[in-house]
């Protein structure tokens, strides 16, 4: 999948440990700045399945944000 770093090779299917993953590393904000990346990247790439993973990853960053 698209801009899922090697040292997380676990990851790249759970959109939840993913966006824990990258809050723990990076913080809310940036931690959805990188998955608007992996969004974009995966969109450029015709990466469909990427893309959805990223998508999800980026609805979790949000529902975080707000309290969710």
């Amino acid at each position: 999948m698209t801009d899922i770093p090697a040292k997380w090779p676990n990851l790249r299917d759970d959109p939840h440990l993913i966006a824990e993953r990258l809050v723990l590393e990076h913080g809310l904000e940036r931690a959805l700045e990188r998955a608007t990346k992996g969004t974009t990247a995966a969109q450029e790439q015709g990466d469909n399945y990427g893309l959805s993973v990223w998508r999800e990853v980026k609805r979790i960053l949000r529902e975080w944000g707000h309290g969710g």
